[in-house]
């Protein structure tokens, strides 16, 4: 798996901490970035757990002036510096600076914002675009189709320009947290290829590394160090087997849905997380994620899926759900939108994907008596 590190996190209150890490872990996330926080208080609070967190600051601004004069006085105190603004000169400023790491543009502004000229610029740069996907966990699905469309468009001249993006889920609650897996199956959504998203979250970990080295004492300038360390390295030997090309290239125009195969079916194991140990009904289940299918590819797109929850816990929040292979990313994007059951806030879970049931229930049935 591709190292991911959910790039915006905003903890309200110190003593939520325990809560954000105990979720990213459990999802398997790498890390997180967290806003506010400087990189020296970090250091003196860093814990052995495997979790990395990581400091990020934030600008608000809509004038170049105040960028230009905020940003010598926070470049040396986070990892990464990033600029939120609705306006295209700054935005048009900020993709130039070096010291700017991400860049990040409201929704309602992204289409006259970023522009082939901009994402070129970013791309010479390195300048990373945030997108921020949280939308689609919301109950506005009118706002919804709208948003997808925009973004599609935009994102489609982000890649053609090459220029370097990162998706959030801009988490507020611990239960906002969504795995490599979900992040792109939400993406594909939008049209969003699994390989670009990958490559760019491989480029957004080489940023964080190359930026903390910087903020280290040993660090001078670029490649001059206080002390310096041999480094020995092994001799790679390229492999002779011939590279096989696996990616297969994902079409907005013609979403997994549209060709459905029954015969070939996949076992999805899951839980459902949540914070007030509240025993979730089966019905209660399967209706949310109908009507997520219904909101996102209609009625008839939804019967397609083969969508069958075969075995549920209620008491554990553990369960097992069939669909067709093909709407596999699909269902797991489905998932990924849902953040509330009736007025509990949750979050899905995939534990094991698998072409036999056998050995999921087996899973199950051990870890319901856990």
């Amino acid at each position: 798996m591709t190292p991911y590190f959910e790039p915006r996190v905003e903890i309200k209150e110190k003593k939520d901490s325990k809560q954000f890490d105990e979720i990213a872990k459990r999802l398997q996330l790498n890390g997180y970035v967290i806003l506010g926080e400087k990189y020296k208080e970090k250091k003196k609070e860093e814990s052995k757990e495997a979790i990395q967190k990581v400091t990020r600051i934030e600008i608000k601004e809509n004038k170049v002036e105040k960028v230009r004069s905020l940003l010598p006085k926070i470049r040396n105190q986070y990892e990464l510096v990033s600029i939120n603004t609705s306006s295209a000169k700054v935005a048009q400023w900020v993709v130039k600076d070096n010291r700017v790491d991400i860049l990040t543009i409201p929704h309602q502004n992204i289409k006259e914002i970023i522009t082939q000229s901009l994402a070129n610029v970013a791309a010479s740069n390195q300048t990373f675009l945030e997108i921020d996907l949280s939308f689609l966990t919301s109950s506005n699905s009118f706002s919804h189709s709208i948003q997808m469309r925009v973004l599609s468009r935009v994102m489609n001249l982000i890649i053609r320009e090459k220029a370097p993006f990162i998706l959030t889920m801009n988490v507020e609650h611990p239960l906002d947290f969504r795995n490599e897996r979900s992040i792109i199956a939400m993406a594909n959504l939008i049209g969003i290829p699994s390989k670009a998203i990958k490559e760019n979250m491989q480029k957004f970990k080489e940023r964080i590394k190359l930026n903390r080295s910087k903020l280290a004492p040993e660090f001078i300038t670029p490649g001059v160090w206080k002390v310096e360390e041999k480094k020995t390295s092994k001799k790679i030997i390229a492999s002779k087997e011939t590279e096989v090309q696996t990616e297969i290239p994902f079409n907005l125009k013609e979403l997994p849905i549209e060709k459905m195969k029954m015969e070939r079916q996949r076992y999805i194991l899951f839980e459902i997380l949540q914070f007030e140990n509240k025993n979730v009904e089966e019905k209660v289940v399967i209706d949310n994620l109908w009507k997520q299918f219904s909101k996102f590819f209609g009625e008839v797109g939804s019967s397609r899926i083969g969508l069958y929850l075969i075995e549920f816990n209620s008491e554990k929040s553990i369960g097992i759900i069939r669909c067709n292979q093909l709407s596999l990313s699909a269902v797991r994007a489905m998932m990924s939108t849902i953040t509330f059951l009736e007025e509990t806030k949750i979050t899905f879970h995939v534990l094991k994907v698998s072409g036999t049931l056998k050995n999921l229930i087996g899973i199950q049935k051990k870890k319901s008596k856990n």
